[in-house]
């Protein structure tokens, strides 16, 4: 038997203002409530990141970053070889309050099922 936690469950400073439901709340008519409000979502993609300049300076920084440590190499493709995508994943940080603390951008290997298969066997072999 699992045993429930004991600890205090409190609401983050930030959803204060905030009308709290149940997710199976429902209102005087039987419908399910459900809210759904995004005061400032991350972009879905690089080109809508350019257009802000405090996300365009977190990639900035996350290229500066890559190229300071050595993480990635930029290297001629091999014959027959796939090359491995990469993508923009974008998050804004909140400090407990809930006013931004960061926004930050990372470049992310962008790999299929089969790519990761081969990584994590190439990573065994070296292991």
């Amino acid at each position: 038997m699992i045993a429930k936690t004991q600890r205090t469950k409190r609401v983050p400073a930030r959803l204060n203002d905030c009308e709290v439901t149940q997710d199976n709340a429902v209102n005087d008519e039987g419908d399910l409530i459900h809210f759904a409000l995004l005061a400032d979502s991350e972009p879905l993609n690089y080109r809508d990141a350019l257009k802000s300049n405090v996300r365009k300076k977190a990639m900035e920084e996350e290229l500066k970053s890559i190229e300071k440590n050595q993480t990635w190499k930029l290297v001629a493709l091999p014959y027959k070889k796939k090359r491995i995508d990469v993508k923009w994943v974008f998050k804004v940080k909140l400090n407990p309050d809930g006013t931004i603390s960061k926004h930050k951008a990372r470049l992310v290997a962008n790999m299929g099922l089969t790519t990761m298969r081969f990584l994590h066997q190439l990573l065994e072999l070296k292991l």
